[in-house]
């Protein structure tokens, strides 16, 4: 009896995909059955939200779509906020089950339904809110986009022979390697991974991340602070 209600609340599960865009994301709406197109920023996701507070209670719902690069960042914040469970998926996993399916074509409506057919059929991990995981992994992939322009650079100023060329190319790579440098400060990583420092920058405290945090960039006019006034763990960790 206890399995047999185990599969009746899976069975009320509604599954809602979403194929997301640079401007438009586009709804497959599972029990009307319909599809909604709404634009991709705040007026957006909140006529989301009441579409999908019209469909029933939040516990019961999944809302679906493939990652994008970035365009599903706002959507993504706005569902877990709300409380919503939501399933970020594998596009290249979703094109694959499309084909199995027979669905070749590819348009905004089939994507959004073929989204939440492959959710429901999959097993795949509902989405946390983690603020400090989600910075991370953003700095990780800014440092290899950087790692693989460098490499890309390098292989072609070696081919160049033209010397003003070659000139540009040596500074790019080198704003390349600070900007690596950046990525690496503590400055731009959360506060909990602060605590460790090399004993290189004992004399002086990091330099913050000007590329990708330009907030966190001081007034040059600010004096940096002596090493004596520094919390005690991380002269610690230091020494």
């Amino acid at each position: 009896m206890q399995g047999r209600d185990t599969r009746i609340m899976a069975l009320q599960r509604i599954f809602v995909g979403i194929d997301v865009s640079k401007d438009w994301l586009d709804l497959w709406l599972e029990p009307p059955k319909r599809f909604e197109r709404v634009s991709n920023d705040a007026a957006g996701w909140a006529a989301i939200l009441g579409l999908l507070n019209a469909l029933g209670a939040a516990a019961g719902l999944v809302v679906a779509f493939e990652a994008t690069g970035g365009y599903e960042r706002g959507l993504r914040q706005v569902l877990l906020e709300a409380g919503f469970e939501v399933r970020r998926l594998n596009p290249l996993r979703v094109r694959l089950y499309a084909k199995s399916l027979g669905r070749n074509a590819k348009n905004d409506r089939i994507d959004a339904r073929v989204i939440a057919r492959y959710a429901e059929a999959a097993d795949t991990m509902p989405e946390t809110l983690d603020p400090a995981r989600e910075r991370l992994a953003e700095l990780v992939a800014h440092r290899r986009r950087l790692i693989a322009e460098r490499v890309a650079l390098g292989n072609q100023t070696a081919m160049l022979g033209c010397r003003l060329l070659q000139t540009q190319n040596r500074k790019r790579l080198a704003l390349i390697a600070r900007g690596r440098r950046s990525a690496r400060s503590p400055a731009c990583l959360p506060s909990s991974s602060c605590s460790r420092r090399s004993r290189a920058s004992r004399t002086s405290p990091p330099s913050p991340c000007s590329l990708c945090c330009p907030s966190s960039v001081a007034s040059p006019a600010a004096p940096s602070p002596p090493w004596s006034v520094w919390p005690p763990s991380i002269t610690t960790a230091a020494s």
